[in-house]
């Protein structure tokens, strides 16, 4: 900023004029970069926004795929269960003595399916 050097009226005025100018310039850099900051900080709400979003989604089929994951256990051992108790049908019915595990633990196997 060049500084006029005058006694007369014109150069303190132009002094003035020039001063105003430096501000105006300085006030505008300020609101250039206001506003920078604003629309960057804009984005940055949009984008934060849809990643929030993608990841709700994202959890909403992980909750899924563990409720399925649940029933599918939970239809296992329902289905071994069931598998068991026609085996023990089965063996009744034919009269055979069914496979006993605890031989291991000392204990012995039962003579029949009933009386076990």
């Amino acid at each position: 900023m060049a500084v006029e050097v005058s006694t007369g009226t014109v150069g303190v005025l132009l002094d003035a004029l020039n001063s105003l100018h430096g501000e105006s310039r300085r006030d505008a850099a300020l609101y250039y970069d206001a506003k920078l900051a604003f629309e960057q900080g804009s984005t940055l709400a949009t984008t934060s926004l849809a990643t929030y979003d993608a990841l709700v989604i994202k959890e909403t089929a992980a909750r899924g795929l563990s409720e399925a994951a649940d029933a599918a256990v939970l239809a296992a051992n329902a289905a071994i269960a069931d598998e068991e108790t026609s085996r023990g049908y089965l063996y009744c019915e034919l009269g055979a003595v069914p496979a006993f595990t605890g031989q291991d633990a000392g204990f012995t196997a039962p003579t029949d399916y009933w009386t076990g």
